[in-house]
């Protein structure tokens, strides 16, 4: 069992973009996945208390105070995993800050992303929406999303095609809305900006 605590009584008002004072009745950080099993322990434990898992805190507008758990996915990463003849792999965990994200690969040299900079979130988030901007979306430059169904821990990889996006969608949004926590996305690059 991972030794990941749970606090309770946790502010969230620097945790949401809008800076609203609002209080988690219990909080944790999920900085591995193993944390995971310790957020379904407490959800057996606790069955008529909600689990909310919180990347960015962009697109949420707390109105009172939570009543249950809030899980702050907090998983970091950058890995360059390897290249082909036209593009660079590239990792990034779900936690990571989607516009520091982009900036670091830019300044690696790594094209297909600058169009997508300043828009606030996670990488984490990012598939769910299929962010876009400026003739460029997600879909365009993700290879794949490695995600896992919260509920069993039952961790999956699933391909660009997988994730049926569409505009300002993907299956996680739309087909098994709550079910997959995003875990990781890896990003196909081009070496040669187009």
């Amino acid at each position: 069992m991972c030794s990941m605590k749970i606090t309770e009584y946790h502010s969230l008002q620097a945790l949401n973009t809008l800076g609203v004072a609002v209080t988690a009745r219990y909080f944790c950080r999920l900085m591995t996945l193993g944390g995971l099993k310790t957020v379904l322990s407490w959800q057996q434990a606790h069955p008529d208390s909600p689990v909310l898992f919180l990347g960015g805190g962009s697109n949420i507008l707390f109105l009172d105070d939570y009543a249950g758990l809030v899980a702050k996915v907090d998983l970091r990463e950058r890995t360059v995993l390897g290249e082909d003849a036209e593009a660079v792999y590239v990792r990034a965990g779900a936690g990571e800050n989607w516009h520091d994200f982009v900036r670091w690969t830019v300044t690696q040299g790594y094209a297909g992303l600058e169009n997508l900079s300043l828009i606030p979130g996670t990488v984490g988030a990012a598939p769910m929406q299929n962010i876009g901007a400026y003739g460029v979306e997600l879909q365009d430059c993700v290879h794949e999303v490695l995600a896992v169904d919260w509920r069993t821990t039952e961790l999956r990889t699933f391909s660009r095609a997988e994730c049926e996006f569409a505009y300002r969608d993907s299956y996680f949004k739309s087909v098994e809305p709550g079910r997959w926590l995003m875990t990781a996305d890896t990003f196909r690059l081009p070496l040669k900006p187009e």
